[in-house]
């Protein structure tokens, strides 16, 4: 994952190069890394060698298990949650994932890490939908081998994090 990021994003005399967009660093106030998936950890070590100490703070979940051995700082809080089914772990980091994203400002820079395993490591069920009903939804799809596409197409109307949901929070 992280050489998927390094191939990706470039720092340019102190600009942020992304996709081939130029962020020049030295115009946000803060930087911030949130993510979720079984890859993220790798992802924001590899954002965090390139910012450096510009990095003011971030929070990733990765599956339960995978978080050992991570080379992340501490201004980085990695959080392990449930896959492929998610519970009570992935509505807390769901909530933490949130917050960050609440509390980046106009002049924050937010990186995002999205990998495989994200719909079940985040899970914010939607009003009036229990945990107990996404995990049973979950379940039943995951049971009759829907493919990860339609599922998650599925899954995002039950969500508060899926489907864009996080930018507009960040917004």
């Amino acid at each position: 994952p992280g050489a998927a990021v390094r191939a990706a994003v470039r720092l340019d005399g102190g600009a942020l190069t992304v996709g081939g967009c130029s962020l020049p660093l030295q115009t946000f106030a803060e930087v911030v890394v949130v993510g979720a998936g079984k890859a993220s950890v790798g992802m924001a070590e590899a954002l965090q060698d390139l910012v450096g100490e510009r990095l003011s703070r971030g929070v990733v979940v990765t599956k339960r298990g995978q978080a050992e051995g991570h080379k992340l700082c501490s201004k980085i809080d990695v959080l392990e949650a449930s896959h492929p089914t998610p519970d009570a772990s992935s509505v807390a980091a769901s909530s933490r994932v949130l917050e960050a994203l609440a509390t980046a400002g106009a002049s924050s820079l937010v990186l995002c890490c999205i990998s495989g395993g994200a719909s079940s490591l985040l899970c914010a069920p939607v009003e009036g939908v229990s945990l107990e009903e996404k995990r049973e939804a979950t379940r039943q799809l995951l049971a009759c081998g829907c493919p990860i596409g339609p599922k998650n197409a599925v899954l995002k109307h039950l969500s508060r994090v899926k489907g864009g949901q996080l930018l507009r929070v960040a917004q």
